[in-house]
């Protein structure tokens, strides 16, 4: 599982994702953090069973992670009030 010190692994991992517009490979999260393919693919892979991160395929058979933000702006500014 993801440990407490593997945290700031995950934050990089999401701020790159977000970055490249949400969606990265392996070896890009590799190449951005200075993760081994193994580590990034394993934090990556963590992120997908958590339900952070869906993985999908694109036409050439490439895998590409889609890193969900933790906030979206556009989910930021449909926020409601919750106190009167």
């Amino acid at each position: 599982g993801i440990e407490e010190h593997d945290a700031h692994v995950v934050e990089a991992i999401v701020h790159l994702a977000q970055r490249l517009g949400g969606r990265l490979t392996v070896t890009d999260a590799a190449i951005g953090t200075g993760l081994t393919l193994q580590e990034a693919e394993a934090t990556l892979n963590e992120l997908v069973r958590k339900g952070y991160a869906d993985l999908q395929v694109s036409a050439s058979g490439v895998l590409v992670y889609q890193c969900f933000p933790l906030t979206g702006t556009a989910e930021k500014e449909r926020a409601e009030r919750i106190l009167p």
